[in-house]
């Protein structure tokens, strides 16, 4: 659905499945949901996109789209092609959004920063991360 105002609301044609998450980034709304994904110039036109694994949650940073599923991360750069990257396993991912150059993402046992490659920025103060918990991608 779209709305310029927040108050009406239009259904869109979209590819079918269970869609959880939608983010803006680079000029494209990327969509992701159970076992598939979706992209779109300007959130009217959808077009369905191949992916290796579902996305409960999905975040724009750092000219990357991350998106989080039950032991799985995925990545894209222009929210067409995705790549499925490692992560533990035993983290039931449920959210993951982007700030100050990290990305963190929740599961429901822990709180997980996701460090890609070279972007990652100074952990933030507090206890809204843990160390140790620091999935490489």
């Amino acid at each position: 659905m779209t709305s310029p105002d927040g108050v009406s609301w239009a259904i869109r044609n979209t590819p079918n499945a269970n869609w959880r998450s939608v983010v803006y980034g680079n000029g494209v709304f990327a969509a992701t949901g159970t076992g598939a994904a979706m992209s779109s110039p300007d959130g009217i036109n959808w077009t369905g996109r191949t992916t290796p694994g579902a996305g409960v949650s999905v975040a724009f940073g750092s000219n990357l789209f991350v998106a989080v599923n039950v032991g799985s991360v995925m990545t894209s750069p222009d929210g067409i092609n995705w790549s499925i990257r490692n992560a533990a396993s035993s983290n039931a991912f449920s959210s993951v959004a982007y700030g100050s150059g990290l990305f963190v993402a929740v599961a429901t046992t822990t709180r997980c920063p996701l460090r890609i490659a070279g972007i990652r920025s100074a952990r933030p103060k507090g206890d809204v991360i843990y160390p140790t918990n620091i999935v490489d991608l």
